[in-house]
């Protein structure tokens, strides 16, 4: 299956093409000075101590001796050019093989020279062919050799034969930075030692013996089965759909298998199949090449016939799960700057500051990854189910992917990341908090699947229905939150097949949640409540299955005004009459005289100013969700709301009307509520911007009877300014200047007055009277 030998005897085994589909020779581009650093590194290292050195494998079609690498080209290229340099030494230090005006067998050319011309051609472009047939042309090297391999990329340039055109020529230009001098000024920076062949060896006078005899420099040659050449364009374009710049995962692969190959042999045989119990790193290459390859390539249409991007993509997603399910994780250790571990370093580098380094990752060393622990037997037999999973059943994984409600962003990049092309530029979609913790809940299912047959379509379905609504429902506005939503759905992972009867099983009565509330008062833990409560009824009762997943779909997986002890709301009925509720401008007003008396004033401010998410809204607060509960089943149990003298009541309504001051308001910005004192709560404002000011602030209900009867009044006049002369309220309008008439005794009223526009004209409404714009002379209400 694989065969183990030096470049030298290679080259003389197999004429090497590189086909006209590979992309250009890429380690010698401006931007990869590291790259050649620690491959030359590599390379001199394993030569100054005779030590062995196994490169990375090379897949190729061949048809009897001629060989067209599919994977490996890179590498291939810089070996020739390690070659060819060599023996330019060699020769410039010795004497010369090549023929002369005075040599006895001047018609037989050299046969190291021949075999370097004849051996090694590129076929992307006809100016890098000839100029790799130039290098070799014996003419031309006798010249170069005079300069004992000093500055030869300047002797190079100098020469009579080498054309212009071939600066232009990528490939060429590569090579020539390879071979040594002229770097550019962007990337040499303040140290241009060990970043080309000429600065690393060329004191090495012995390095062309080293090369052509016991060299320890070797790699493994896999040849693919097909049957001829002509597929090797489509095998190659499935392997290397890269585009020109695109290496960082080339770059990755090459070090995670010297890293695997560095490794226990028993700690990753697991992992391949039986043929590569012996050489592990063999069997995981050839999966990623191969196998995994092909899912990301069959994933993608059109254009974007890209594998690097979303392969690399994916393991980077995979592998920051996995660390931040890892035990005492938390969003400070992970995002501190000072003296960070090498968990919050990886994070870091993943996740960046704000969740976008997902998309532009720049890949510079492997260290980080084995450092997190993330590279490890156990995470790539993980992804080794996926990805087995996926290729057998694709099609059944994506009719389950996406929540059982409408309006959410497609959820296949869930799984298999997403990219783009803009002009020429591959983009990768990046991925959300709440798209990343369904990904994990995916992967959970998935990497427990040992066999393809293991994956079950109804018990996929019904973890991705909890997956989903823990995801959706929990709040998820931090790295933290983020994380305590995963943790939920780690603990339940081992009962993927099998969720309802873990979540049954983890089900509570109503009473002991009351004597938990103050311990679980997270939207995380609510809804976890909510799912073991919706598996217990349905373990009661499976026919209302229909209902939960109709309630669902609306609600977007959060229902717990709908359920109740036995079951009753649970019907048709109440989910329509629920829709008609929830949907109505005022729908909180609808719900006040089903307030208990007992509900504290701050629920009711929390429950009325979360109206941009109203089910969350309702949800959080079992005492709400009692009075959704007794409007749904009977209206004559209206428990005729008193609180009409109280001075909260004003936040509502304006007075003797169905209406709130934030009614009336158009962008909706100011809808902020502060308790003056919250130890003793005496008045509530509504505040402009995100600090407290007092010059800022409108007094909208005071506990003083005597001040909210003068808010009253002032709620009554606006209320006719609005309604009867068809005034407009301005309180959020940033370029009115919102002239401040506070009382006196500033005890009785802080900061702005309430403006009101008609055409031209603006009425400042305070809490003891009104003025207009030209008249600073308060006016009573009465």
């Amino acid at each position: 299956m694989d065969t183990k030998t030096t470049y030298w005897d290679f080259l003389q085994k197999y004429h090497i093409v590189i086909p006209k589909i590979q992309r250009d020779y890429a380690q010698g581009r401006i931007g990869k000075k590291d790259l050649r650093k620690r491959f030359l590194g590599n390379l001199q290292n394993a030569i100054t101590k005779r030590q062995e050195l196994i490169l990375d494998f090379v897949y190729g079609m061949q048809n009897d001796k001629v060989l067209i690498p599919l994977d490996g080209q890179q590498r291939l290229t810089t070996l020739w050019l390690l070659h060819w340099y060599a023996y330019l030494l060699h020769t410039a230090n010795t004497v010369s093989n090549l023929k002369t005006s005075k040599d006895k067998n001047k018609d037989k050319e050299d046969p190291n020279l021949k075999l370097l011309k004849e051996q090694f051609t590129y076929e992307t472009r006809v100016s890098s062919r000839e100029f790799c047939q130039a290098l070799c042309n014996e003419e031309y090297f006798t010249k170069l050799k005079d300069t004992k391999g000093k500055e030869i990329r300047n002797i190079i340039e100098n020469q009579i034969w080498f054309m212009s055109e071939w600066k232009q020529d990528p490939t060429v230009k590569s090579m020539l930075t390879m071979l040594g001098g002229n770097i550019s000024k962007k990337e040499k920076g303040n140290n241009s030692m060990d970043e080309c062949i000429e600065d690393v060896f060329s004191d090495k006078t012995d390095l062309w013996g080293i090369l052509t005899k016991d060299c320890p420099i070797v790699f493994y040659y896999l040849p693919l089965d097909g049957n001829g050449l002509q597929q090797s364009d489509d095998i190659y374009i499935k392997m290397n759909a890269r585009g020109e710049q695109l290496t960082d995962f080339e770059n990755f692969k090459a070090d995670l298998i010297k890293h695997v190959r560095d490794a226990k042999q028993e700690d990753w045989s697991q992992v391949v199949e039986n043929t590569y119990k012996q050489k592990p790193e063999i069997g995981l290459s050839k999966l990623i090449d191969t196998d995994w390859t092909d899912i990301f390539w069959n994933e993608q249409t059109g254009n974007n016939k890209n594998v690097d991007i979303p392969f690399f993509a994916f393991l980077n997603r995979f592998f920051l799960n996995q660390v931040l399910v890892s035990p005492d994780i938390n969003e400070k250790k992970l995002k501190t700057k000072e003296n960070p571990s090498d968990t919050a370093r990886f994070f870091q580098y993943i996740y960046g500051d704000k969740g976008d380094a997902d998309t532009t990752i720049k890949y510079s060393s492997f260290d980080i990854y084995p450092k997190a622990r993330v590279i490890n037997p156990q995470n790539f037999n993980k992804i080794k189910n996926i990805f087995q999973v996926i290729k057998d059943h694709n099609e059944d994984i994506k009719t389950h992917l996406n929540p059982i409600w409408e309006g959410e962003e497609d959820c296949l990049s869930s799984v298999l990341p997403i990219i783009n092309q803009e002009d020429s530029i591959f983009i990768l979609e990046g991925i959300k908090q709440i798209p990343r913790v369904v990904f994990y809940g995916i992967c959970c299912y998935l990497e427990k699947c040992n066999n393809p047959q293991d994956l079950n379509s109804e018990s996929f379905k019904v973890w991705m229905r909890f997956v989903w609504n823990m995801a959706r429902n929990s709040d998820i506005q931090t790295v933290d939150s983020m994380i305590g939503v995963m943790n939920v759905i780690k603990e339940a992972s081992p009962n993927t097949h099998t969720i309802l009867v873990y979540l049954k099983d983890h089900y509570s009565t109503p009473a002991d949640n009351d004597t938990q509330e103050k311990e679980e008062s997270s939207y995380r833990k609510r809804q976890f409540r909510e799912e073991c409560w919706k598996a217990n009824i349905l373990s009661k009762n499976l026919q209302l299955k229909e209902f939960i997943d109709e309630a669902e779909k609306v609600f977007h997986g959060s229902i717990r005004f709908l359920l109740t002890d036995n079951c009753s709301l649970l019907s048709k009925e109440y989910i329509e009459k629920a829709i008609k509720l929830l949907k109505q401008d005022k729908w909180y007003q609808t719900l006040l005289p089903y307030l208990d008396d007992q509900i504290e004033d701050n629920e009711i401010i929390t429950f009325t100013n979360k109206q941009d998410d109203v089910v969350k809204a309702i949800n959080y607060n079992d005492k709400i969700i009692t009075a959704v509960q007794d409007y749904l089943l009977d209206t004559t149990k209206c428990k005729q709301f008193n609180k009409t003298d109280s001075w909260i009541y004003p936040l509502v309504t304006i007075k003797d009307a169905e209406h709130s001051l934030m009614d009336y308001s158009t962008t909706k910005r100011v809808r902020k509520y502060f308790w003056w004192n919250n130890d003793n709560p005496t008045g509530i404002y509504l505040y402009k911007g995100s600090q407290w000011k007092k010059e800022d602030c409108i007094l909208l209900a005071s506990k003083s009877q005597e001040l909210q009867k003068m808010i009253n009044q002032r709620n009554g006049f606006i209320k006719n300014k609005l309604e009867a002369e068809k005034w407009e309220l301005c309180i959020e309008d940033d370029n009115l200047d919102n002239k401040k008439i506070s009382p006196e005794d500033e005890n009785k009223h802080y900061g702005r007055a309430i403006v009101l526009k008609n055409g031209n004209q603006l009425c400042y409404c305070a809490v003891d009277g009104y003025c207009d714009e030209k008249n600073s002379d308060k006016q009573n209400y009465n």
